[in-house]
């Protein structure tokens, strides 16, 4: 609902002008700021950094997020978490004054490795291993308050296929998630 709501809101803007620019490509930098819920392990939502291209009516995105956390706990226990994704967007936008709003799709692919082991023995360390490849379409807009700053949010519906292996005891598992997913994202363009 929430997407076919901002896909008429954005096809609705025709009053603007064309976004002027003075070159054909532009390149930058980007950061997207997730829900506070979505940082946690398997969520696979680590902090994402973007380098956009921009070439005027299309815009591809790479994009990687990597997060390594490592803690002691009460129980005489050592935790290490990592997480990498690296992903790429591939959209069509519409450029007006100050702003444009785009449609398209990220894919990616993550990894993610989680282990705890006991400082007293070795008996009941365990480790997990997980990877996800996913495919989300997207829809955004992006609203330029300087010539090369813009703040903007997107959306979207992420497909994942999610292997999970343990160490320990060599079994496999797989299963599919979906979710809406919605993130601002702040833009440096040169």
């Amino acid at each position: 609902m929430f997407m076919i709501m901002l896909l008429l809101i954005s096809t609705s803007i025709v009053g603007q002008t064309q976004f002027v620019s003075n070159s054909p490509v532009r390149i930058g930098f980007g950061i997207a700021f997730h829900d506070l819920y979505e940082w946690q392990y398997l969520s696979y939502e680590a902090p994402s950094f973007y380098l956009p291209i921009d070439f005027g009516k299309y815009l591809i995105e790479p994009s990687i997020s990597h997060e390594r956390s490592r803690k002691s706990t009460i129980d005489y226990r050592e935790e290490t978490e990592r997480v990498t994704i690296l992903g790429l967007g591939v959209f069509v936008k519409k450029n007006y004054e100050k702003s444009y709003v785009y449609a398209g799709s990220r894919i990616g692919y993550g990894t993610s490795s989680y282990s705890y082991q006991y400082m007293e023995s070795s008996l009941h360390d365990r480790s997990l291993k997980e990877s996800v490849s996913f495919i989300a379409p997207t829809i955004g807009g992006q609203y330029f308050f300087s010539s090369h700053f813009s703040l903007g949010g997107e959306g979207g519906v992420r497909f994942d296929q999610i292997f999970i292996g343990n160490d320990t005891n060599g079994k496999i598992s797989t299963y599919k998630n979906e979710k809406v997913q919605m993130r601002i994202i702040l833009r440096f363009i040169l």
